[in-house]
């Protein structure tokens, strides 16, 4: 059996990529978190503190770094996704169907972002 490597890019060292890990998505120091899950869990208006008490094994630095990393894919801009390859339009239509074949990821994420969602409406109510 051979030992999948994580590699990390540079500037994001908290941010991993190992094929072993998540299908080589991009994970918090080799954990199985996302940093998609990440950027969900603060678009539904989570803060670090709450992140951090869910998932106890991250540290602010991580929540940190998965934003900036987010702030950073999102500035590419539209010419250059316009002249992407063909190679690298079609790896990204493969990442796309895997993800949508795989609801293991997407049920996990939705089930932690019920849970806040209804624990904060439980709170509103009192």
């Amino acid at each position: 059996m051979t030992k999948c490597e994580t590699k990390s890019m540079p500037g994001f060292d908290r941010i991993t990529f190992d094929p072993g890990v998540k299908g080589g998505r991009a994970c918090i120091r080799g954990q199985r978190v996302t940093v998609s899950l990440i950027l969900n869990l603060v678009a539904n208006d989570m803060d670090v503190d709450e992140i951090i008490e869910a998932y106890p094994y991250l540290e602010r630095e991580d929540v940190h770094q998965a934003l900036r990393y987010g702030a950073w894919l999102a500035e590419e801009k539209i010419g250059e996704f316009e002249s992407m390859t063909e190679e690298k339009k079609a790896e990204l239509d493969r990442r796309l169907e895997a993800h949508q074949q795989n609801p293991e990821d997407a049920i996990s994420s939705d089930t932690v972002l019920k849970k806040i969602i209804s624990k904060r409406r439980a709170g509103n109510d009192n």
